[in-house]
């Protein structure tokens, strides 16, 4: 088997070919004996990332994920319900005679998936800010520098109205960016300049559009009219297919960072470590930003 390296400038892992001198990527040259010749962690990323002990954000990583599945089932299962009801209201309109046996069972069932929303809603935001705030914390000892938010702001501000608009959008931002393996682990401002996907755009432009929905469902709700209560469950069930598009993207993203972060603190760790030939195995290549 063909000897492998991996470069610690650029995180390649490639097949060392015989008389090699510099690595295929980067260019950057090769010892003698085979080592990369990479150079040192500055002092300033150095400072920075022992400014605050990494801890492993994937258990609640784990947790934050299995609660937005939980929640996606219950979504499906009330889009289902809606449409029952809707299906109930129609036949009111056309005159037809409802048991209230059945009128009892539709708002009893209505009732129970009601409060399992507010049940799983509830220990969804916990998991989920529990993960964000590990996931944060975690930036700076990742060699990321300029931050704007302290861990316990970042999560904060999820509660301030009107600031909660924008502001778990710009933390997500910065999370996924320190986070990059397009980052160099050697600088501790490159972060900056990774690009924020489409992906957080879509979750998040999803998430509002989706609760703005909801609102307007209960509002229309409101009304004594027939076709008021049908608009509200069709808005209703727009509303709820928009919150498993973003529940199904924060997924991707809240795995994504999880596996970024794991791999970005094992590139430091051996950027520190004085051994650099290792082999393939144990060393991936840098996953590429969506």
């Amino acid at each position: 088997m063909s000897p492998a390296y991996t470069c610690l400038h650029c995180g390649i892992t490639a097949t060392l070919v015989l008389g090699q001198r510099f690595c295929a990527n980067c260019r950057q040259p090769l010892a003698p004996d085979g080592h990369i010749a990479a150079p040192s962690l500055p002092s300033s990323v150095l400072t920075t990332q022992s400014a605050v002990p990494y801890k492993s954000g994937h258990g609640s990583a784990q947790r934050a994920v299995i609660w937005q599945v939980v929640g996606v089932v219950l979504n499906l299962i009330s889009i289902i319900s809606v449409f029952l009801e809707i299906g109930l209201l129609f036949s009111i309109g056309d005159g037809m005679t409802i048991s209230t046996v059945d009128l009892e069972a539709n708002d009893s069932r209505q009732a129970l998936i009601k409060n399992g929303h507010i049940l799983v809603y509830v220990v969804t935001v916990v998991f989920f800010l529990l993960w964000i705030h590990r996931a944060y914390r975690n930036l700076p000892a990742l060699g990321a520098a300029g931050l704007k938010f302290s861990p316990r702001w970042a999560v904060g501000g999820f509660f301030v109205p009107f600031l909660n608009l924008v502001r778990p959008f710009q933390v997500m931002g910065e999370i996924w960016q320190a986070s990059s393996a397009a980052a160099d682990p050697r600088s501790d401002t490159d972060w900056k300049d990774v690009p924020i996907p489409v992906l957080l755009r879509v979750w998040w432009g999803s998430w509002l559009l989706g609760n703005f929905l909801s609102q307007t469902a209960t509002l229309a709700a409101r009304g004594d009219h027939l076709y008021q209560l049908i608009l509200s469950d069709l808005l209703s069930i727009a509303a709820l297919v928009l919150n498993i598009v973003a529940a199904v993207l924060l997924i991707r993203i809240v795995r994504t960072v999880d596996l970024k972060q794991e791999e970005k603190r094992r590139r430091i760790v051996y950027l520190l470590s004085p051994a650099a030939f290792v082999p393939s195995a144990s060393f991936p290549q840098p996953m590429p930003d969506i």
